[in-house]
């Protein structure tokens, strides 16, 4: 199964913790950023 999602993503990869914890921390540190939906899916919209 999870190499069926990742043939499908532009990346060829799946979002990892990692992934998620540096978006979270990229939107606490900038306070100029707000009002945002930020998606972490390694391109799964761009498909």
């Amino acid at each position: 199964m999870r190499a069926g999602l990742r043939a499908r993503r532009p990346t060829g990869r799946l979002a990892t913790m990692a992934d998620v914890v540096d978006a979270v921390d990229f939107l606490l540190r900038n306070r100029s950023v707000n009002a945002v939906e930020l998606n972490v899916d390694e391109g799964w919209l761009l498909g």
